[in-house]
């Protein structure tokens, strides 16, 4: 299905540009006009800097949040890489119903770390976390039944430096509802607050990751951005496995200092030391590069957990978040029952067929392990692996990235059966 409305009782970004022109030899930006009315044109400061997107949502999701009563309020704690100035921020809105709606969108610098504040419903709820208030006004949702995108564009592009701000919409009415990834996890950026809860109204982090961006300019040096980088799943190899990331530096200051210097791979086995491995460029250059090193095999039963590092040349250094994955085995004979990452199937959701009637059988859960990878088929391939040659893959839609993993296995004379509700959705 292609969206999903949460409905919580309690509960309490297209870019809109702008376009440089010169006169005078002084740079300035034309700010979006209104009918009838010119222009206003913002200074712009003689200090290199590059457009820097601040986002945190994958930019994928189909689930946005209804249930929003007004006066709640949604948004995001942003915290810049690097001293920037402040453009403009972006809210990802949805509205199911026809008819007018409006919305209070706002943005203004952090009164405090929200890290400080707990999780909605277990935790106390926090106080304001508003400081300045850079730009707010009301909006209008103009589009119904499709995401669209509105744009809070903020007056005289303060220079905030490196300080954290936060952007937040608020419903004026019960039809709002935001768009979000349904379960981030920490270190939290989305934050909201509530009328109502077990422990009464207030500010509260959220799993629910709403989609507000952020545009910025930044004018100090920056770290290297680490584009992303393989997140490996659960294995049955005990061999060693490659990760490969993209890392990329997009302003130096001076500009003659701008590059990638160097990459690492950094890993520790079943929480012990974290060991370096330094990552070769095996593709592009040191602004944009594809970098690749491989971590070391180990044992069944460990657990590995990786990150990336990289540092620029003039030694700013920037690091990933953390990965793990776990080396599991199959068992001779036994069939592969894979789970789909929705987690929903067996006990305490629904009765379990499957292990209920047959006891040689090897679980795979994407929820908790990720897609299974080729050694975990070939496990259960003819000629391959000690495994029955008998996939069971339950799904709500989604069999993961590579076909080719089932068309070997099937040519092989593999046996396969796929159920699920949504599959083909779209093909």
């Amino acid at each position: 299905m292609r969206k999903l409305s949460i409905f919580l009782l309690l509960l309490l970004a297209g870019f809109t540009g702008v376009s440089g022109v010169y006169a005078k030899s002084r740079e300035i930006y034309l700010l979006p006009s209104r009918p009838g009315e010119s222009s206003k044109t913002l200074p712009f400061t003689d200090k290199p800097s590059v457009d820097w997107l601040i986002q945190y949502d994958g930019g994928e999701s189909e689930y946005y949040l209804s249930g929003l009563l007004p006066g709640d309020s949604c948004g995001i704690y942003f915290e810049p890489p690097a001293a920037c100035s402040l453009v403009e921020v972006h809210f990802c809105v949805y509205r199911p119903y026809q008819g007018s709606g409006e919305y209070h969108a706002m943005v203004g610098r952090a009164a405090y770390d929200i890290s400080l504040l707990g999780p909605w419903p277990q935790s106390m709820p926090g106080q304001n976390p508003f400081d300045t208030i850079y730009a707010d006004t009301v909006m209008e949702i103009e589009v119904t039944g499709e995401f669209d995108w509105d744009t809070l564009v903020v007056p005289v592009m303060p220079d905030i430096g490196s300080d954290a701000f936060i952007g937040a919409v608020s419903p004026l009415d019960t039809s709002f509802s935001i768009r979000i990834d349904a379960g981030a996890g920490p270190p939290y950026h989305a934050i909201r607050s509530m009328q109502g809860g077990p422990n009464g109204p207030g500010w509260y982090t959220s799993w629910h990751l709403f989609w507000v961006r952020a545009l910025v300019k930044v004018y100090e040096n920056l770290p290297p951005n680490i584009v992303s980088f393989d997140r490996l799943t659960d294995t049955y190899t005990t061999g060693s496995r490659e990760v490969i990331a993209i890392v990329e530096d997009v302003l130096g200051i001076p500009f003659n200092l701008m590059g990638v210097a160097w990459a690492k791979l950094w890993y520790s086995v079943n929480g012990g030391d974290d060991v370096s491995i330094d990552m070769g460029l095996i593709e592009g250059d040191s602004l944009h590069g594809t970098y690749s090193a491989e971590i070391p095999g180990a044992g069944v039963g460990d657990e590995i957990a990786f990150y990336i590092e990289a540092a620029d040349l003039q030694d700013a250094k920037s690091t990933s978040s953390s990965a793990s994955y776990v080396i599991r085995t199959g068992h001779n004979e036994h069939i592969l029952l894979v789970i789909g990452p929705d987690d929903y199937y067996g006990p305490p959701y629904s009765w379990d067929p499957v292990r209920a009637i047959y006891d040689f059988v090897d679980v795979w859960d994407c929820y908790f392990y990720g897609y299974p990878d080729a050694s975990v088929f070939d496990y259960y391939t003819p000629g391959k692996g000690d495994g029955d040659n008998v996939i069971l893959w339950f799904t709500w839609g989604d069999i993961g990235p590579d076909l080719n993993l089932f068309k070997d296995f099937m040519d092989a004379g593999g046996k396969l059966l796929l159920s699920g509700e949504d599959i083909g959705w779209g093909a």
